[in-house]
């Protein structure tokens, strides 16, 4: 007959095994927290750590940024060389899949898409809290490398139905936001795709440093004089119709 220690070895086991295969849902919002210094954390929790649905919740000084319902299901590699996870959101069921390789610190996203509210904006340039955003951003990436202070691939923001608070004018159109992820640093640049006010930018984000970005602004022919109030607010004028503005953060 096994020992008694052996005993109680097995029922430990067993007992831990038992535990991680229910954890609840919700041992997902502290190791969200931790792993995000508490900028992320999931509300209304239903299910399992490995198969459950959430609100995610952005944190902004004191207040939570709602980013949509997700449902994930969490399970490792067959060679136990990563977790794979995927996740949907929306009502048509946004795809998007992670690859985590915590041995050597590695994150892979491919694909990704999902619809976020513009307010996320204001989140990485505080500036733009004064302009009351609104509208969505249509996130999609076919592949995505995050790495400590390393990424590579490509991000699309596509703006859709733009709006500011400043203006009746709405809406004032849509427009694309792209993240180049070039090593060390990331690109960021903004065309228009269709709209009254016409907006370029180009800038960067290095880890460690702000966000520097800098563009213009216009009002398309025949809107230049609904939009002047709006066009004033937003920087100096560079050239007769066009104003220029600046985004920094930390």
């Amino acid at each position: 007959m096994p020992s008694r220690k052996l005993q109680f070895l097995l029922f430990l086991g067993i007992f831990v095994g038992v535990l991680c295969v229910w954890a609840p849902a919700a041992v997902l919002t502290g190791l969200l927290e931790r792993t995000t210094a508490g900028r992320l954390t999931l509300a209304k929790t239903q299910g399992t750590l490995w198969r459950g649905e959430g609100i995610l919740l952005l944190r902004n000084d004191n207040q939570f940024l709602p980013l949509g319902r997700y449902t994930w299901r969490i399970f490792p590699a067959l060679n136990l060389s990563s977790l794979n996870v995927s996740v949907t959101s929306g009502s048509e069921a946004q795809l998007t899949q992670l690859h985590i390789y915590p041995w050597r610190n590695e994150i892979e996203i491919a694909p990704a898409n999902a619809v976020l509210p513009a307010q996320l904006l204001a989140v990485f340039a505080p500036q733009l809290t004064a302009y009351r955003l609104s509208g969505a951003l249509v996130l999609a990436t076919p592949h995505f490398t995050i790495k400590p202070n390393h990424f590579v691939g490509v991000v699309t923001l596509d703006w859709q139905q733009a709006t500011s608070g400043l203006t009746d004018i709405a809406p004032l159109g849509d427009y694309r936001i792209t993240l180049n992820g070039e090593g060390e640093k990331i690109k960021v640049s903004l065309v228009t795709q269709s709209g009254k006010l016409i907006l370029t930018g180009a800038g960067s984000i290095q880890p460690g440093h702000a966000l520097e970005f800098g563009g213009t602004a216009k009002a398309a022919p025949a809107q230049q004089e609904v939009l002047s109030e709006l066009l004033h607010h937003i920087g100096p004028e560079l050239t007769p119709g066009e104003f220029t503005f600046a985004l920094l953060s930390q």
